[in-house]
C-alpha cells in the first residue's frame, strides 16, 4: 500500500542471519540445527518454491503498478474457495512464501514488506482452494500513521503468519473478499 509521508515502515519479522554452514540458530531460542536437519527442511520446502516465486512476482508487479488492491485481488480470487487445505500444506505455503518475498525484495526490508507478502500469500491460498481473506488496516502511533496488509482465513488470524494481534494493533479498512 503507498506510504504517506507520516507513515513508518511494517513491523514483520525477519529471517534470522546467515549462520555458519553447519549450524542454522533458531530465533529467540539459541539452539542450533545439525546439517542434516537444514538440508531435510529445504527439501521439504522445495516444491511450493517455483510457485511461490511467481506469486511474489505477480505481487511485485501490482506493488508496482499501485492504485486499488481490490482490483489485484479480484483477479487472483478465481472462483469460490473449495475448502481448507491442510495444516501441513497451508504451513508450507506461509514460510516459502514469506522466505520468496524476504529474498526478492531486499530494497523495500528498510520501508516494510508487508504489502508484497500479504499479496502473494494471498494469491498462494487462493490458488491453492484455501478460503484467504486479505486485510489492511492502519494505526495511529505518536501523531504517525502506521499502515500493515495481513492475510487471515475463514477462521482468522492464521497462527503461521505469526501475527496474531494485528486486529487489535490495526483498524482494518479493507477486506477482501467483503465479508458477507
Amino acid at each position: 500500500m503507498p506510504r504517506s509521508s507520516t507513515q513508518q515502515p511494517c513491523n514483520v519479522s525477519s529471517p534470522p542471519d546467515t549462520p555458519p554452514e553447519t549450524q542454522i540458530r533458531r530465533a529467540g531460542r539459541g539452539s542450533v540445527r545439525p546439517l542434516t536437519v537444514r538440508i531435510r527442511r529445504a527439501l521439504y520446502l522445495l516444491p511450493a518454491v517455483w510457485p511461490a516465486l511467481i506469486d511474489v512476482t505477480c505481487a511485485a508487479w501490482a506493488v508496482r503498478q499501485g492504485g486499488d488492491p481490490r482490483r489485484f485481488l479480484q483477479r487472483w480470487s478465481g472462483a469460490r474457495a473449495r475448502q481448507p487445505i491442510s495444516p501441513e500444506q497451508l504451513n508450507r505455503a506461509l514460510i516459502v512464501t514469506q522466505r520468496v518475498t524476504w529474498w526478492l525484495h531486499p530494497r523495500r526490508r528498510r520501508d516494510g514488506i508487508c504489502l508484497p507478502r500479504a499479496y502473494a500469500t494471498y494469491r498462494a491460498l487462493r490458488r491453492a482452494g484455501h478460503p484467504a481473506v486479505f486485510v489492511s488496516g492502519v494505526a495511529r502511533v505518536n501523531g504517525s500513521l502506521l499502515s500493515h496488509a495481513w492475510v487471515e482465513d475463514h477462521q482468522g488470524a492464521l497462527a503461521a503468519y505469526a501475527e496474531p494481534h494485528n486486529r487489535q494493533l490495526y483498524r482494518p479498512l479493507l477486506e477482501y473478499p467483503p465479508v458477507p
